[in-house]
């Protein structure tokens, strides 16, 4: 072979790039090329040479891969459970070496205690969760599914979950962040009851949602088989149940209580008959039927509270006819003169005579405790908290169905009157200038004149 011959098998046994080299620099030096060595390899060139190729060739590094998957993804309601499944998948042929995994769960979801689970074995869900979980090496072509459940709790903001994870010297491809959807309309979100009768020291945020009702159980029908008959079987009546124990007598109940006559729902039908405001119509009927009287009325001074706000009412009423300003209605005279730890050892005695009646147990009572005890800067949303906390709630001493009609009449109005009091409580802090005696409102208007129809109807 002469020296600008090139033994190729000897070429591509070794690096082509170095045996090139090498070559040259003989050539340029004047020295003979290497002896060809014997061969009867044959060349390949294409797809055919990664067929059955050199058995030590460099194997591909790891390649961590995550995939997130979120069942259900929509229509969650606060209660709702949601299971996350994150798997770490190896797309090299070389192991993944201390791997690490963290979730990011959203701000209004909570982990459902024990369900963090890695192939089906627990794990430390505060790490998953936190600075990350240690999931150790991930074998090639292999992959390791981590679990966790998250249940839903009230609010408005979006549900992201998001995965991040790493390994020393491996490139990672991360699963994009997920958005679970909440269900739309009035069922999405759990109402808040309104502030005026919640308990002492209760928020709204105190407010859990209800739990999910449980997934009926599967009924299982048995096999029937062909058998021989069997003998009749005798009925054999059971002993009859031992008697169940007389349950303990209720504590009577606190009472409150309003007298009313035909006069006053006569003067009712008047105000209401009239060009009167809305808002200075609502504290008229709100001070008449407001239910102050009896022994407990007195030992809390709620009649004193309720005679001053309505000797301060005609000049309102006077005034709102002429077009002028005004006068305040609640001052804070007033709403000092309460008591609210005060008691009566006669504080359940019930009225003999036709009135509005407030029953209290001792939960309720604790709780009218509570909102006559705060104090607001603004006399007037202050006197209609009081107002409202103890408007009546059933007619004593009437008929049957006059008594069911105006049940119901002050049931709606107590509704109305406190989402009424939540959108003034709203407008005010928003603007001081604005006053709720003069302004308009149809749905606590038109509810106020059916309380006052339903009156007119028991009390001729």
């Amino acid at each position: 072979m002469s020296g600008r011959d090139v033994d190729v098998d000897a070429l591509f046994g070794r690096d082509a790039d170095s045996r090139l080299l090498d070559r040259r620099r003989r050539e340029e030096l004047g020295l003979a090329a290497h002896p060809a060595s014997p061969s009867s390899t044959i060349v390949h060139f294409g797809a055919e040479t990664i067929v059955d190729g050199d058995p030590s060739a460099t194997p591909r590094p790891a390649a961590l891969r995550l995939a997130l998957d979120v069942r259900p993804e929509g229509d969650l309601i606060p209660g709702a459970i949601v299971t996350i499944v994150v798997a770490m998948h190896d797309d090299g042929e070389l192991a993944v070496p201390n791997a690490m995994l963290r979730i990011a769960i959203p701000p209004e979801a909570e982990l459902v205690a024990g369900s963090a689970a890695r192939d089906g074995a627990a794990v430390d869900a505060e790490k998953l969760l936190g600075e990350g979980l240690a999931i150790g090496a991930v074998p090639p072509g292999e992959a390791v599914r981590v679990r966790v459940a998250l249940r839903v709790l009230p609010g408005t903001a979006p549900l992201d979950v998001a995965v991040h994870a790493s390994a020393p010297g491996t490139p990672t491809v991360a699963a994009p962040a997920l958005r679970l959807r909440r269900k739309t309309g009035h069922t999405a979100y759990q109402q808040p009851r309104p502030f005026y009768e919640m308990e002492a020291g209760e928020d709204d945020a105190d407010l859990a949602a209800a739990p999910a009702e449980p997934a009926p159980v599967a009924r299982v029908i048995d096999t029937v088989l062909d058998a021989p008959a069997a003998p009749p079987v005798l009925a054999i009546s059971p002993a009859p149940p031992p008697p169940l124990p007389t349950p303990p007598p209720l504590p009577p109940l606190a009472v409150l209580w309003r007298a009313i006559d035909a006069d006053e729902v006569r003067a009712l039908e008047r105000v209401f008959g009239g060009v009167v405001p809305h808002g200075l119509a609502a504290l008229v009927l709100l001070s008449s039927i407001a239910a102050v009287d009896g022994p407990l009325g007195a030992a809390l001074k709620l009649d004193r509270f309720a005679r001053s706000v309505a000797a301060a009412l005609p000049r309102a009423l006077v005034a709102a006819r002429m077009g002028r300003p005004t006068p305040p209605v609640v001052s804070p005279e007033a709403l000092a003169a309460i008591v609210p730890d005060g008691d009566d050892p006669a504080a359940t005695v019930s009225p003999a005579g036709v009135a509005l009646v407030a029953r209290f147990d001792a939960r309720e009572l604790v709780g009218l405790r509570a909102v006559l005890s705060r104090t607001l800067s603004d006399p007037f949303l202050r006197g209609a908290q009081v107002l409202l906390a103890v408007a009546p709630r059933a007619l004593d001493n009437a008929g049957a169905t006059a008594a069911a009609g105006v049940r119901d009449a002050l049931a709606s109005y107590r509704a109305a009157g406190g989402a009424w009091l939540m959108r003034v409580t709203v407008r005010r802090a928003v603007d001081r200038r604005f006053d709720p005696l003069i302004a308009d409102d149809p749905i606590l208007h038109a509810a106020g004149r059916a309380l006052v129809t339903a009156l007119h109807e028991a009390i001729p």
